[in-house]
């Protein structure tokens, strides 16, 4: 898997700023983080091959900028896995139509 250096360490701080005081090891932040990176590897992992890992990062990239201020964060991972892997198989279809 080859996953782009920057990812997750680069969308989860910006996405798991809580309001508040910051939170102690194990709480929210590290979560969402660990579930970031988790949605990263594996998207990596499926598309990595066919659309390499720069365009996999901007797709994660772009789909989570658009959850920055959600007020909600447990789903935030899950709506990147679903729109990123869409915007993602969209491209590989792109590709193969082309």
């Amino acid at each position: 898997m080859m996953s782009g250096p920057d990812t997750a360490s680069s969308l989860a701080p910006a996405m798991a700023q809580p309001p508040g005081p910051p939170d102690v090891h194990g709480g929210p932040r590290d979560e969402l983080n660990a579930d970031l990176t988790a949605v990263a590897a594996s998207l990596h992992e499926q598309y990595d091959v066919r659309l390499g890992a720069d365009a996999v990062d901007a797709e994660i990239r772009a789909v989570a900028e658009r959850f920055v201020d959600a007020r909600i964060r447990g789903f935030v991972p899950l709506f990147v896995r679903r729109f990123a892997g869409k915007g993602l198989r969209d491209s590989c279809v792109a590709r193969v139509n082309a």
